[in-house]
């Protein structure tokens, strides 16, 4: 897992951190924390996808801002878990219209055990996302993540499968319609946003006039004819799994 800790004050990123390593430790989870402190840098990161989890402050400098960072992260990963961490409860309510998992107040009386039980609906989310499928490719047999795949696309008779870590696997004699019954079978990450084009849902960022952006800032075209059901299919995804 690799968590993000996002917080203008040094002693709370270390803290918060602390409670997450010991989180991990404790449950015998390999994982890495990734500290930021502004979100202007947390931003700048590029892909938030890689991310797992973020523990984000409300307030920097007096102000607000972390709703805004908030915001802003929501719009390019919708599935990125969100736990508030502030020194005020006033900002509670806000805090969930962005699907906040969890909104914990620094001054708690037990910081650590509020974090290990946020830690516990991150990792919940977090084990319903690590299922594996395995695929065969042209010349070998490959067992991936499905959160591995960001889209995937027919061409020429082929499937050309786009990863997060930006390598592609080409797949022969195999259609899109074959792989779309494979894949939301028992899972409904997937949607078919085209004729030539099935997409992971975590990576898009928004679906706007006949596009569907990624995280990645590419962006693919979305059928005309299914446009609205494109759009309603991935609404509900984001709203079942902020409820997951």
């Amino acid at each position: 897992m690799k968590i993000a800790i996002c917080d203008d004050e040094k002693y709370y990123c270390k803290q918060i951190q602390e409670c997450v390593e010991i989180y991990l430790d404790k449950h015998h989870i390999y994982g890495k924390t990734e500290i930021f402190m502004d979100g202007n840098a947390l931003l700048e990161k590029g892909m938030l996808a890689e991310f797992d989890a973020l523990f984000l402050d409300v307030e920097f400098g007096g102000k607000a801002q972390g709703m805004k960072i908030a915001r802003e992260v929501h719009q390019r990963n919708a599935m990125l878990p969100i736990v508030f961490v502030s020194a005020f409860i006033k900002y509670s309510v806000e805090g969930y219209r962005v699907n906040a998992l969890r909104y914990l107040l620094k001054n708690a009386k037990d910081l650590q055990k509020e974090i290990e039980e946020s830690m516990d609906t991150v990792l919940s989310v977090y084990t319903q996302r690590q299922k594996k499928k395995t695929f065969r490719f042209r010349g070998e047999t490959v067992t991936l993540l499905l959160d591995q795949i960001m889209y995937i696309e027919s061409k020429a008779h082929q499937l050309f499968f786009y990863l997060c870590d930006d390598t592609c696997r080409c797949m022969g004699k195999r259609t899109l319609d074959e792989m779309q019954r494979e894949l939301t079978e028992d899972e409904g990450r997937f949607l078919r946003i085209h004729k030539s084009f099935l997409v992971n849902m975590k990576y898009i960022q928004k679906i706007s006039s006949y596009r569907v952006y990624l995280t990645t800032h590419k962006d693919l075209p979305a059928t005309k004819a299914r446009y609205q059901e494109v759009k309603d299919q991935f609404f509900e995804y984001i709203e079942y799994d902020s409820e997951g």
